[in-house]
C-alpha cells in the first residue's frame, strides 16, 4: 500500500474544497430542479475563455476566468430569458443555450486567430488534474498553499459569506417563487445571483475535476444528503460530510484499487466521483427517510395494518349478523401477510386463541366500521355520491382516519346514527358497551 505523503493531502484537501464549494450552489439548483445547470454552465464558458485569450493573448492570469465567469452567467441569463420570455420550456431553453455556446467556443477555437496559439489537453479540460496541484506554485498572500487551494478557498469563502446573507432570501424563492416576490425578494436578480455563483465556482472547479466532473461535486452530495432529510439546514450540512467523504475516500480508491488489480494508478477526480456515485447508491438504498428499503419497509407495514384492519372489520360485521365465526384467510390477500396479521392480532390481544373477537379485538372493529360509515354518510351528503359508489372511497379513507378525524366528521354530520343505507354507526361500543344488536329489517347484507 502506497503510504500518505504531503502531495496527498493537498489532493484531498484540493478535492474536498471543490465539493464544499459546490455544496452551495448545487442545493439550491436541486430544490429548483435544475441541477443541469452545472453541466450546461461547463460547456457554456469556452467561447468565454476563447474571447479572452484574443482579447489578452495570454493563456493565463485573471482574464480568463473573467472571461469563463462572464460566459457562465450569459448562459444562465439566456435560458432564464427564453424561459420567461419565450415560454419555452427550461430544459429545452437550457439544451439550446449551452450547446450554441459550445459549438461558438469551438468555432473560434478553430479559427487562425487562436487556433496556432493554443494547444488543449481534454484530459486535463474535460476530468481535471488535481493531482497537478500540489505542483502548482503558492500564492504570495498564503505561503505554502498552492493557488489552486487558495483561490477555491476564497471562492468557499465567498459562498459562504453569500448563504449567511441570503438564505432566507434563497429558502423562499427556491421553493415558493410567488411568496418570493410578494415579500419583495426579486425572484429573478436572486436567481441570476444564484447562476453567477454557479459559474463562478464551475470555473474555479474545473482546474481540479474538470468541466465534466464538476456536475458530480454540484449533484451527487446533495441527492445523498435528500436521502437523509427534508429540512434545507440539515441538508447543506449533510452533503458538507458527503463532499469529504467522497474526496477522501475517492483518493483513496485511486492509490489502493488500481494496485490491487495490477494497473499503476487512475484519475483521482475520477475515483472521487465514482466514491459519490457508489455513496448515493448506498443512501438510495439504505437512507432512514427517502431509502429504498425503508420505504419498502413502510409499504409493508402499511399492507400489514390494512389486512388486520379489514380482518377485524370483517368480524366486527360478522358479530353484528350474529354470525361469530373466527377469522379466516381471505382467497385475495398474502397468506404469508394474512397469517403475519393473524399473529399480530392475537399477540396484541385483539384476537383470542380460536381467531374470534376479543373484547379489545370488538371494540377496534367497531372504530374502524364507525369511520368506514361516517365516511359513506359524509360522502353521500357532502358530495351527492351514488349509493353504490360509497363502499369502496370509504373502505380506503377508513384506513387514514385518526380518531380525532373521526369524530369531526361525526359532528359535521350531526352525530348520525345510520349510514344512507341505514346501517347503525357504532357508538355505544366505544363507551364500554358491547351489544351489536340491529332491529329485523337492518340484518341484510353488510358493507
Amino acid at each position: 500500500m502506497t503510504a500518505w505523503t504531503a502531495t496527498d493531502f493537498w489532493i484531498v484537501i484540493a478535492g474536498a474544497l471543490a465539493g464544499l464549494t459546490c455544496v452551495i450552489p448545487g442545493t439550491f439548483l436541486l430544490l429548483r430542479r435544475m441541477s443541469m445547470m452545472g453541466d450546461a454552465i461547463s460547456h457554456a464558458v469556452l467561447p468565454g475563455i476563447a474571447i479572452a485569450f484574443v482579447i489578452s493573448q495570454s493563456r493565463g492570469g485573471p482574464a480568463l476566468l473573467l472571461g469563463a465567469v462572464l460566459a457562465g452567467v450569459l448562459s444562465a441569463a439566456l435560458t432564464q430569458l427564453l424561459h420567461s420570455r419565450a415560454d419555452v420550456e427550461e430544459g429545452a431553453s437550457m439544451g439550446v443555450v449551452f450547446t450554441l455556446m459550445f459549438a461558438a467556443g469551438l468555432l473560434i477555437l478553430d479559427s487562425p486567430l487562436v487556433g496556432k496559439h493554443v494547444d488543449l489537453d481534454l484530459d486535463c479540460v474535460l476530468f481535471g488534474a488535481v493531482e497537478l496541484v500540489p505542483l502548482e506554485a503558492p500564492t504570495a498572500w498564503l505561503p505554502g498553499v498552492p493557488a489552486p487551494v487558495a483561490r477555491l478557498g476564497v471562492v468557499l469563502l465567498l459562498n459562504l459569506a453569500l448563504l449567511f446573507l441570503l438564505y432566507k432570501e434563497w429558502k423562499i424563492s427556491s421553493f415558493d417563487p410567488a411568496l418570493s416576490d410578494a415579500l419583495g425578494f426579486s425572484t429573478s436578480k436572486l436567481h441570476l445571483l444564484l447562476m453567477t455563483v454557479t459559474a463562478v465556482t464551475a470555473v474555479y472547479c474545473f482546474e481540479i475535476v474538470g468541466s465534466i466532473l464538476v456536475i458530480a461535486m454540484l449533484i451527487v452530495p446533495v441527492a445523498c444528503a435528500r436521502m437523509f432529510t427534508d429540512r434545507l439546514s440539515s441538508t447543506l450540512l449533510l452533503a458538507a460530510v458527503f463532499s469529504i467523504a467522497a474526496a477522501v475516500l475517492g483518493h483513496a480508491a485511486a492509490l489502493i484499487v488500481p494496485q490491487a488489480l495490477g494497473f499503476a494508478d487512475t484519475s483521482s477526480a475520477g475515483a472521487m466521483a465514482a466514491v459519490g456515485g457508489l455513496l448515493f447508491f448506498l443512501s438510495a438504498f439504505l437512507a432512514p427517510r427517502h431509502g429504498l428499503i425503508r420505504k419498502a419497509l413502510h409499504r409493508r407495514h402499511l399492507a400489514l395494518r390494512t389486512i388486520e384492519e379489514d380482518l377485524l372489520g370483517t368480524l366486527y360485521r360478522q358479530a353484528e349478523l350474529d354470525d361469530p365465526r373466527p377469522a379466516a384467510a381471505a382467497p385475495d390477500l398474502p397468506g404469508g401477510l394474512q397469517r403475519l396479521a393473524l399473529r399480530n392480532l392475537i399477540r396484541r390481544g385483539h384476537l383470542a386463541p380460536d381467531r374470534t373477537l376479543t373484547h379489545r379485538g370488538f371494540r377496534a372493529g367497531a372504530e374502524l366500521l364507525r369511520s368506514h360509515r361516517l365516511w359513506e354518510e359524509w360522502l353521500h351528503e357532502k358530495t351527492a355520491t351514488a349509493l353504490d359508489h360509497l363502499h369502496m372511497p370509504a373502505e380506503a379513507l377508513e384506513h387514514i382516519t385518526d380518531p380525532a378525524l373521526r369524530e369531526r366528521l361525526a359532528e359535521d354530520l350531526g352525530q348520525p346514527r345510520r349510514d344512507p343505507t341505514g346501517r347503525r354507526i357504532p357508538r355505544e361500543e366505544l363507551e364500554g358497551g358491547e351489544t351489536v344488536s340491529l332491529p329485523p329489517e337492518q340484518t341484510g347484507k353488510q358493507n
